[in-house]
């Protein structure tokens, strides 16, 4: 864990200045952002930009959920050493989902990517996976929508709102279809109405 911080923060240290050259980004709702408590952070996916994004420009210590792919060969070192958990999206990857729970339960927090993919065609918000669900249920975890705005291109402002944060608390740790269904349904609201601020 101090391995994992330590790498974020000397990564967000290095990364911060040029981004905000390259894709100098505005962020809105950093008041939104609990403070002390565990959160998955809920991004929409317009380019590979958002990931420094994420990392760099909103406050806080968070580890990644990625795509398996990422972890190629020429990446990963990179990203292994902030704490990024790598999901098989074929199937059900049973040991990264039980990873991020753990991660979670001992009080860490996560950046996570919910519709699953890229969208490569425009913004709209795409379908909310319910993988997710267990995450949120089984972790414990105040859910925090973010949406990016437009896709980031270099030189121009990319605007990111933070909307306000979910609790599901109530659920009591219940993962069924009919909690997981509430999580996708109420994550999927907070996330439009987010972008329609």
């Amino acid at each position: 864990m101090i391995f994992f911080y330590i790498c974020f923060w000397f990564g967000k240290i290095l990364g911060y200045i040029p981004l905000s050259i390259l894709f100098p980004t505005k962020v809105l709702g950093k008041e939104n952002l609990p403070v002390n408590k565990n959160v998955i952070v809920a991004c929409n996916h317009l380019s590979w930009v958002d990931i420094p994004i994420l990392w760099f420009k909103i406050p806080g210590f968070r580890r990644f959920l990625a795509k398996k792919e990422v972890g190629k060969w020429y990446s990963k070192i990179f990203v292994a050493t902030t704490g990024t958990i790598f999901i098989n999206r074929e199937g059900s990857d049973i040991k990264a989902i039980k990873h991020c729970i753990a991660v979670l339960k001992k009080g860490q927090s996560l950046n996570v990517f919910p519709e699953g993919t890229r969208n490569k065609v425009d913004t709209n918000l795409q379908p909310i996976q319910s993988g997710i669900s267990m995450l949120v249920i089984k972790g414990n975890a105040t859910v925090v929508p973010i949406i990016i705005k437009d896709k980031a291109k270099l030189f121009k402002r990319t605007i990111v709102q933070i909307g306000k944060p979910l609790d599901f608390s109530h659920l009591d740790g219940k993962f069924n279809k009919a909690n997981s269904n509430l999580v996708v349904e109420q994550l999927t609201q907070a996330m439009l109405d987010t972008k329609n601020l």
